[in-house]
């Protein structure tokens, strides 16, 4: 329990003021009302603020044992983010202990409450990333102390970024592993079983293997020898004193085991279930029970030189684990090919090649004065040019900057510089000019006598690498819009509304021929590409979830072409079948779509051309696109002849940021491409891009063809024309004024009796006063979110305790809240979303009104 607090009472002697001093009491009454209201506006702010604050919120009081250690903690007020997040309601939990909500909590996050007691007791704040096994997810959570005993918890999902994070931490593992191996390779000191050693602790290592052995074949016996060995084998094959073990091969030319069977198939493989493999002939006396296995064979060339044999990981292997290990069997192949070729032979030019030409890293061989004596075909692909281009040049060709140029041959390539010199990344130059990221690892080669003869280079291009680090940064960049965005939309929606709705009632009242009706067109006009605006913000938000309903793809790509596409220098061709299967799509969101790819085929044809649209129905998406799967779609394409996208570019297009533009008034930052890709992924799609530079670029987008049956009217397809009959009135409830006031008015513009209330009290006080009049309300349109009393869902659940039959629409400028989406789920008719349209309000008004 937390800390108690007691009070003190203090004797307050009071002066007797003097009576210039005194105020008179009708002053003193009027400060402390200014106070009381100001402290009202505060609280409003405050709780505005936690309502529509898109992170996890969490009070809680902290529950200490006898020996004021902390052991628990109590849930004291949560946000609906938290709600979300978790899937925990309020309802259920407050009041309540953590450990009576997520019994297994302690087990789980032993050392959780602990943090949270720490942060109550001492006051010191914690910032922390954490996975939470009963949800499966990640959270970072920064943990405040409002007051001593007391804690708050404010958090947000960081699932993707984590997998992001360790899927960069894996490459850079792998990479670890093949740098130390290049370098083991060029080493001239590196033995048969330090080659060995070095592979078998990074295999285990990436595959979370326990047990394992590396081995090289005889090329004499044929004996598979191992090197190097875990204790899996314990008494049997742990010999005292021995450093290495051999397995014979029969006399029948074939290996026993599950290790025999990869060098019999001379292929790798994996089995989770040892015992059921065919190949398994049994384990002997001392061996370890295996779990699961792996072997992988280590060709040079065509003939196999050794293998990786891997048992008992933490996790089933998978594919994954098997194209590491491979990747590590080809470096181990060239190192004992390498020892060995150097142990009979010496090494000589053309075992050198041999050697290079199973690389694809890039290797360059230069002589002391830095001129390139050698390269291999790593080189060639990397760089681009061919060995005859640059055998006697200088290395100052493959710099991006003569200065780093200079600089390494003063640091790493002087006589005084050592001979094991540390791996460095360097930007490096192709023969197109484009420039890479580098990752180096550099020595001098000597001759027999000691002396400097040159100097020996693997260079890895890290690009992808890079890339991965700065996806990181970004996905943190758009987290940081998303909860932006989020903040700011119900309030940018209201003011909108006030705008869009009164530019709609003037244009009404004024005649077509009127300068003052132009304006208020163009006015209205810019108002909608507001509201665009801040849907694509939300698009990046938590919740860009789209709010589906079936629908023809057709009429929604005609609006925009009729949008985007109205310029006398473009021309534009539509081919939509009659029998175009139709879809469940978020009409708004998929607006976007059209519009941003229109706006590209515009800026990719300055001087005119021609944009083609058609669509198709596809049987079976697998057939048509590899990233699909079976089942139903509706294929749109779109193509320009426009100056088109180059093809090193194309992987890069839906990229955050990426952009051929220039920032500045009609110029992008990169996020429209992104926006259309994330639309399409939200609506289980998928977008594809070809484009040849000179001719076009064309784009084909599948969505799934919808398999329900439409039971409603699509809002576009009922005729909007002079107004709208009802029996009875509407109940507008909204807690701002200025969207209240502006949607009465186009209410009563289109023939409707509409009356305004401030909150969900007022709208259920309302609706029983007008029913007991005889006057009852057709139709209550509920704000659903509000900064005081109730909101939209819980004023509904109180009128229809009044009225079962209450009609009901639940509007809101959130256009992906759960219950936007899924309406029907609490009672409500239909959607209204602000800023309202006069023509959407009209049809929607006749349909739920029948």
């Amino acid at each position: 329990m937390p800390v108690k607090r007691t009070s003190k009472k203090r004797k307050i002697t009071k002066k007797k003021a003097s009576s210039s001093a005194r105020k008179p009491a009708d002053v003193i009454n009027c400060e402390r009302a200014d106070l009381k209201k100001q402290l009202r506006i505060e609280r409003n702010n405050f709780k505005q603020l936690y309502d529509n604050l898109t992170s996890g919120f969490a009070y809680h009081e902290i529950v200490l044992n006898e020996k004021g250690d902390p052991v628990d903690y109590i849930f004291i007020k949560v946000n609906k983010s938290f709600e979300s997040y978790t899937g925990l309601k309020a309802k259920n939990i407050i009041g309540k202990r953590v450990t009576d909500i997520i019994p297994g909590i302690k087990k789980a996050k032993p050392d959780l409450i602990k943090i949270y007691g720490k942060v109550a007791l001492t006051g010191r704040k914690e910032s922390i990333d954490l996975y939470f096994e009963p949800f499966d997810k990640w959270y970072n959570i920064n943990v405040y102390c409002p007051e001593k005993g007391y804690f708050i918890a404010i958090f947000d999902e960081i699932t993707d970024r984590k997998k992001v994070e360790e899927a960069l931490r894996w490459e850079l593992s792998l990479g670890k592993a093949v740098s130390r191996l290049s370098e083991a390779l060029i080493d001239p000191s590196t033995t048969l079983k330090d080659a060995a050693s070095i592979t078998l602790s990074f295999a285990k290592s990436l595959t979370g293997s326990n047990h394992g052995f590396v081995s090289s074949i005889d090329p004499v016996t044929g004996a598979n020898i191992g090197h190097t060995l875990t204790s899996m084998m314990k008494g049997l094959c742990s010999v005292q004193g021995a450093e290495t073990i051999e397995f014979p091969i029969g006399d029948d030319g074939k290996y026993a085991g599950l290790w025999g069977h990869t060098l019999n198939k001379r292929k790798a493989f994996y089995t989770n279930k040892p015992s059921s493999h065919k190949a398994t002939v049994g384990i002997p006396e001392g061996h370890v029970a295996l779990e699961n296995f792996m072997g992988v064979p280590a060709f040079y060339g065509d003939t196999i030189v050794g293998m990786i044999a891997l048992a008992n990981a933490s996790h089933d292997y998978t594919d994954k684990d098997l194209r590491n290990v491979e990747r590590l069997a080809e470096l181990y192949a060239v190192a004992v090919a390498r020892i060995r070729a150097e142990d009979s032979l010496g090494l000589n030019i053309s075992k050198l090649e041999a050697i290079l030409h199973s690389i694809t890293d890039a290797i360059v061989f230069a002589d002391i004065e830095r001129r390139i004596i050698l390269v291999n075909p790593g080189f060639v692909e990397m760089f681009g040019y061919g060995s005859d281009e640059v055998i006697g040049e200088r290395t100052n060709l493959i710099y991006a900057s003569e200065d780093d140029y200079l600089d390494q041959g003063k640091q790493r390539f002087s006589r005084d510089a050592s001979v094991s010199m540390p791996i460095y990344e360097m930007i490096y130059k192709r023969k197109d000019g484009e420039v890479f990221p580098g990752e180096t690892l550099g020595t001098k080669v000597k001759d027999s006598d000691g002396n400097i003869i040159g100097f020996l280079g693997v260079i890895r291009d890290i690009t992808d690498r890079k890339n991965m680090e700065e996806v990181i940064i970004k996905m943190r960049n758009l987290e940081s819009l998303g909860t932006l965005a989020g903040g700011i939309a119900h309030d940018f929606n209201n003011i909108l509304m006030a705008i869009f709705g009164n530019l709609q009632l003037s244009r009404m009242n004024i005649s077509p021929d009127s300068k003052v009706y132009h304006y208020l067109t163009e006015a209205e006009s810019a108002s909608m590409q507001a509201k665009a605006l801040a849907r694509q913000l939300l698009t990046f938000s938590r919740g860009g979830e789209p709010v589906t309903k079936i629908a023809h793809i057709s009429s929604v790509v005609e609006e925009a072409v009729a949008i985007r596409l109205r310029t006398d220098d473009v021309n534009v061709e539509l081919d939509f079948p009659g029998d175009l299967w139709k879809v469940s799509i978020d009409e708004s969101q998929m607006m976007q779509v059209f519009d941003n790819l229109f706006k590209n085929a515009l800026d990719a044809m300055p001087d005119g051309g021609k944009v083609r649209i058609s669509a198709k129905n596809v049987i079976d998406g697998s057939k048509d696109n590899s990233a699909l799967s079976t089942g139903r779609y509706v294929k749109i394409s779109i193509s320009d002849s426009g100056f088109g996208i180059p093809k090193r570019n194309l992987s890069k297009i839906f990229d955050p940021y990426f952009t051929f533009k220039e920032l500045g008034t009609h110029k992008g930052v990169g996020l429209g491409l992104s926006i259309v890709h994330s639309i399409v992924q939200g609506h289980k799609g998928v977008i594809t891009v070809d484009s040849e530079v000179g001719k076009g670029t064309n784009f084909d987008i599948y969505i799934p063809a919808s398999e329900e049956i439409n039971d409603e009217a699509d809002v576009s397809d009922v005729e909007v024309s002079g107004e709208v009959t009802m029996v009875g009135k509407v109940l507008l409830m909204d807690d701002d004024p200025s969207v209240g006031e502006v949607a009465v008015n186009m209410m009563n513009e289109i023939g409707i009796d509409a009356e305004y209330v401030g909150s969900g009290e007022e709208a259920i006080a309302r609706y029983i006063a007008s029913g007991n009049r005889g006057e009852p309300f057709a139709l209550v349109i509920l704000d659903l979110n509000t900064s005081t009393g109730l909101g939209g869902v819980e004023t509904l659940k109180r009128l229809k305790e009044i009225d079962p039959a209450v009609t009901a629409l639940i509007s809101s400028g959130y256009h992906f809240d759960p219950v936007m989406m899924n309406y029907r789920k609490y009672g409500f008719a239909g959607v209204i979303t602000k800023p309202y349209d006069i023509k959407d309000m009209t049809s929607l008004m006749k349909r739920v009104t029948g």
